[in-house]
């Protein structure tokens, strides 16, 4: 801008004008400046006030979203400020802006449909005297055992919530061994959440307060439906081991009195069993081997066990040292056998052997392993949740480098389809893998089965029958 260029002011309000863009006002971040060219005039500021403010239409571009008062139509219910620009071939009173727009229910003669609700309540206003007697009476029924109104009733999370704070939560060490490692610490983690919910969160309902903390996640992170299933039901079993936590400070809370949570978690089922994954592949004994051959250490003998007792890998990494038998057959294999007395099963059934083999060079590193450690001690030395869970990713890693879609629960599942297709009965198949019936086998054995050569042909065959036309 010329330094010789002199500045005109607005003949209705006196407020200084673009001397590059007739009639254009000026608008202030720090400075005046163009609503067009953003270049700030030459002189004096335009005074303490602006006629031009920001247009209430939704994302407005329009000479940089901001209106003269003077030129402006104003919305028909908030009467913000909107340009004219929006409403062409319509009247001033038809203007309204997106925020009313979007709350102004649409009416349908046609329509029996339940008009939408608003997520969540407004908060009580504060210093209400009425709901903060009747919040404290609702804490001491809640104290007195009475955990059903907290469902319902307003304000009920945040008696929950400040309840949690008041108290230690702990378990008797008596007690710990009915829950597994993972279980406490999935509670624990559950009720810290509840403890740590925001205070906005604190007038609602008890069940609408967990809904949505459990939401939260969905959206920041994008977990899948069957972790949000996997949540609910954690949570719904924290709350009612609550004395135990708490040492019968709190009483227990059912989730199931509350219909909204009923109809959340049936939806999280659906949901996860309509976005479930299908098609993972299962381990082949091609990509053992390589595994196998490229890991070293733990790694390595973690593989070689998991395939051999057709285990979950979570089982393998909390096995004694005592659990371990090996024997040397005539034929120079290496008779193995393994008592797991830890794990996801353990509990509904009693513990249980595994009898199997291995190859000679499995069975040394096996023992050269076990050679340098106590008889007493963990197999693998995990002495906490957390290193297992350490030892578990390093496996799922190593059968990565050949599929990346391989999880933990590839390796057991491959080991039982290649000992279906090696010919063996569903009743021996059962006494590695523990299934309760044929029927639940037969569906973890076809869960990620690629079909095979002869399948493909023998279906392209059945299905050639459907129809009349035959080749000439």
């Amino acid at each position: 801008m010329s330094a010789k260029t002199t500045p005109k002011s607005c003949p209705g309000c006196g407020v200084i004008m673009c001397p590059h863009h007739p009639n254009h006002h000026l608008y202030k971040t720090g400075k005046w400046r163009c609503v067009d060219c953003r270049a700030p005039p030459t002189g004096k500021n335009g005074g303490s006030g602006s006629p031009l403010v920001k247009c209430a239409h939704h994302n407005c571009r329009i000479q940089g979203g901001l209106v003269s008062l003077d030129a402006a139509w104003r919305c028909a219910q908030c009467e913000e400020p909107l340009h004219r620009n929006h409403f062409s071939g319509k009247q001033p009173t038809e203007a309204m802006c997106a925020a009313c727009r979007r709350g102004k229910p649409k009416v349908k003669t046609d329509d029996f449909s339940l008009a939408k609700a608003k997520r969540l309540p407004p908060e009580p206003a504060e210093g209400d005297a009425a709901e903060q007697e009747r919040v404290q009476r609702l804490a001491e029924d809640f104290r007195r055992g009475q955990a059903s109104p907290l469902l319902t009733s307003k304000g009920g999370a945040g008696v929950l919530c400040r309840a949690l704070q008041e108290v230690t939560l702990c378990m008797h060490p008596l007690a710990e061994a009915g829950l597994s490692e993972q279980s406490r610490t999935e509670h624990l983690k559950m009720l810290n959440l509840l403890k740590e919910a925001q205070t906005k969160l604190h007038h609602l309902p008890l069940d609408r307060m967990i809904l949505e903390v459990l939401e939260g996640p969905r959206y920041s992170k994008q977990i899948e439906w069957a972790s949000m299933e996997h949540n609910a039901t954690t949570m719904a079993g924290a709350l009612k081991r609550l004395p135990q936590y708490t040492n019968n400070a709190l009483p227990a809370i059912s989730l199931a009195w509350s219909q909204e949570w009923c109809d959340a978690t049936k939806n999280f089922r659906t949901l996860a069993k309509r976005h479930a994954p299908t098609g993972l592949p299962a381990v082949t004994v091609h990509h053992l081997e390589q595994a196998i051959k490229e890991a070293s250490g733990l790694v390595k003998i973690v593989l070689m066990l998991t395939w051999a007792c057709v285990a979950r890998l979570g089982d393998v990494t909390q096995l004694l040292m005592e659990n371990i038998i090996l024997e040397l057959r005539e034929d120079g294999m290496y008779d193995l056998r393994v008592k797991f007395v830890r794990g996801k099963v353990i509990g509904k059934i009693d513990p249980y052997w595994i009898h199997t083999a291995i190859p000679p060079h499995y069975a040394k590193a096996l023992q050269d392993h076990m050679s340098l450690h106590p008889q007493w001690t963990f197999l693998f030395q995990c002495q906490s949740l957390g290193e297992r869970e350490a030892l578990m990713r390093a496996v799922t890693r190593a059968l990565r480098v050949h599929d990346m879609r391989y999880d933990s629960r590839a390796l057991r599942r491959g080991a039982a389809q290649f000992l279906a297709n090696q010919g063996a009965s569903y009743a021996k198949i059962m006494e590695f893998t523990r299934h309760a019936d044929v029927a639940m086998l037969k569906r973890y054995l076809s869960f990620g089965k690629v079909k095979t050569e002869e399948v493909r042909k023998s279906s392209e065959v059945a299905a050639s029958m459907l129809w009349t036309w035959r080749p000439s």
